[in-house]
């Protein structure tokens, strides 16, 4: 699968330093809004036209696939890795988390291997 987003030379190699400015940058948008996350009662991952089965834990591990994969352009990953921070901070995420384990018939007794956030 080829990344969405323009490919640049500078896209291709980031050093540490660059990569966890881009994070911190990414972060800092969808904590004010920049990058809508939420919106008509589905989240939505606003790197990618990816679909998606809409809920909180989709979108989550989505975010957590894509920020480890090395196939993906490092400010790219970088970009997941803001998302799933955001996510986890988010100030409704243990409910949302939950209403995606039940939505999928996952409870207490079934998710002996469920690894939580």
């Amino acid at each position: 699968m080829v990344p969405v987003e323009k490919v640049d030379s500078d896209d291709i190699v980031l050093s540490g330093d660059e990569e966890d400015e881009e994070y911190k940058e990414v972060l800092k948008q969808l904590n004010d809004g920049t990058h809508e996350v939420y919106r008509h009662g589905e989240y939505r991952c606003p790197f990618d036209v990816t679909i998606l089965d809409m809920t909180y834990m989709s979108l989550l591990q989505h975010a957590d696939g894509r920020s480890k994969s090395g196939k993906w352009l490092p400010r790219h990953r970088a970009h997941h890795k803001a998302l799933i921070e955001y996510l986890r901070n988010l100030p409704w995420a243990e409910g949302a988390r939950e209403a995606s384990l039940k939505a999928i018939g996952v409870g207490p007794s079934k998710n002996a291997f469920y690894k939580p956030y």
